[in-house]
This record gives structure tokens, C-alpha cells and sequence, in this order.
């Protein structure tokens, strides 16, 4: 990887052809947002979110009135957001998917701009922005592409903390959209980001290595990540008897070990 010091400045063609890439993804990714929800997954994240809408209560989402905690929130704030200033319809329904791919080519391009050879950035968003699971879940309102996206963000601001490791902002951004990721899919979001932030930094050299570890853990971006990541789950669990075993061990570890209760979900082989 090219150092954002030795980066080649992106010139006025180059800039334009970024736009016009830009623009064709947007357009592919915007087209037929507007069929019928097509399966039980979409249906029942919209039904939640607009329950979530009519009760006024942004806490506890519910499914028919019964409390629906098998993911954290975010994706239900966003799509009651969406009914609230759009309308209840299907375009509406699809805006977090969107905008969590929005979020993830904005990431890439940004990254590759600072980081990579000139054209990666109008390269990447092509690949990027025309594979098939890409495409499809930014027209399925799911959790997954909103995580994505904010992961993919998150550590695009961390690999600054090893080209920076002065200006703490980017490490602060990195925690504040980990947190939202958190907020997005659960502690997933963490794993996901110590595992490749650990294996960045397993290979870097000895002598940086322990410098670098230690930058991750400043106080006032930690601070960022608790201020924005635990206020939910501390209202929910104070409002909604047995969330910390149903929520934390039931949908996060028994899950991971294909030992939740009910056993109603899609499962695989050992390393799926």
C-alpha cells in the first residue's frame, strides 16, 4: 500500500470518470426498489419498524406487540425514519439497505483515493458496486448490507491510526462507526474489527507493533464507542425482563454454537 504522502493527486478526468462509475452504480442500485417485499425476513423487519413507528416506543421493538429482540435496533430506527418522512411503501422500506451500500462504496472509494494506486478507486467501485450479492441485498431489506456498510467505514478509519498515529481523530470516527455497527448487527461488529485489526497488526513490524496496539485503546475513543453502543442495551434491559440471556447468550452465543432456543433459523456446516 501506497502512503497517503506518496499518493498520486487525482486529476479532472480521472475525477469525472469516478463520477460517471458513481453515477451508473447509483442508478442500477436505485432501480425496482419498489416491488412487493419479498419474504418472511422483509416482512418482518418492516412490520417491526412500523410498529416501532406507531408506538412510539424506540426501545423494545415488538412484532404483533411481543417484544422482537433478536437484533439490535438500528435498522428498525432507520426504516421508521424512512416511513415517518417518506410514506409506508417498499421504497421506504429499502432506504437502510441503500444507504448502508452508499456507506460501504463511499469507504472503498475514499480508501483507495488515500491509500491506493491512481484509478483503484474507480476500478474498486466498479467491482464493488456491480456483484451480485451487492446489488441484491441493497434491494432487501435486511441487516446485513447496513452492517456492512459501517464496518466497512470503521476500519477504513482505523487504518489510519497506523498512517496517522498523531491525529486521533480518525481512530475516534473509527470507534464512534464501530459503535453504530454494534447498533446495526450486535458484538459481531467487534469481533469482526479486533480480527482484522489484530491480523494488521500481528504482521506489522516488533518495534511498532506494541505502539500501534496501544493507540486503539485511547480513552476518549473508547469513550465514544460506550457512549453511543451501551445506552441501548442498558434501556433494554432495564424495560424488557430477560434481555441480557435472551439478547447476549441466547442470539449471540448459543447462536454462534447452533444451540439457540427455538432452533428456527438457517443453519450449516461447522465453519458456515
Amino acid at each position: 500500500m501506497r502512503s497517503p504522502d506518496h499518493a498520486t493527486a487525482t486529476t479532472p478526468s480521472s475525477g469525472l470518470a469516478l463520477l460517471l462509475v458513481a453515477l451508473v452504480v447509483l442508478v442500477a442500485l436505485a432501480i425496482g426498489r419498489d416491488h412487493a417485499l419479498q419474504n418472511l425476513n422483509e416482512g418482518v423487519y418492516a412490520r417491526v419498524a412500523q410498529e416501532m413507528l406507531e408506538r412510539q416506543d424506540f426501545i423494545v421493538p415488538t412484532l404483533d406487540g411481543v417484544p422482537y429482540l433478536e437484533k439490535p435496533p438500528l435498522l428498525y430506527w432507520v426504516t421508521a425514519a424512512a416511513f415517518a418522512i417518506f410514506g409506508m411503501n417498499e421504497t421506504a422500506a429499502r432506504l437502510a439497505p441503500l444507504l448502508g451500500a452508499l456507506l460501504a462504496f463511499g469507504a472503498t472509494v475514499w480508501f483507495a483515493r488515500r491509500h491506493l494506486a491512481p484509478t483503484t478507486d474507480r476500478y474498486a467501485l466498479a467491482i464493488l458496486g456491480t456483484a451480485p450479492i451487492i446489488v441484491v441485498l441493497a434491494h432487501t431489506l435486511m441487516f446485513d448490507l447496513l452492517f456492512t456498510g459501517l464496518l466497512f467505514a470503521a476500519l477504513a478509519m482505523g487504518y489510519e491510526v497506523f498512517e496517522r498515529p498523531d491525529e486521533r481523530r480518525w481512530l475516534r470516527c473509527s470507534y464512534g462507526l464501530l459503535a453504530a455497527a454494534v447498533l446495526a448487527k450486535g458484538l459481531a461488529a467487534i469481533v469482526f474489527y479486533v480480527l482484522v485489526v489484530g491480523a494488521w497488526l500481528w504482521q506489522s513490524p516488533r518495534e511498532t507493533r506494541l505502539a500501534a496496539a496501544r493507540r486503539f485503546g485511547e480513552p476518549v475513543a473508547i469513550a465514544i464507542l460506550a457512549a453511543i453502543g451501551v445506552p441501548w442495551h442498558v434501556l433494554a434491559a432495564q424495560q424488557q425482563p430477560g434481555f441480557v440471556w435472551l439478547y447476549f447468550v441466547n442470539e449471540h452465543l448459543l447462536r454462534f454454537i447452533d444451540a439457540r432456543v427455538p432452533h428456527d433459523y438457517h443453519t450449516g456446516p461447522w465453519w458456515y
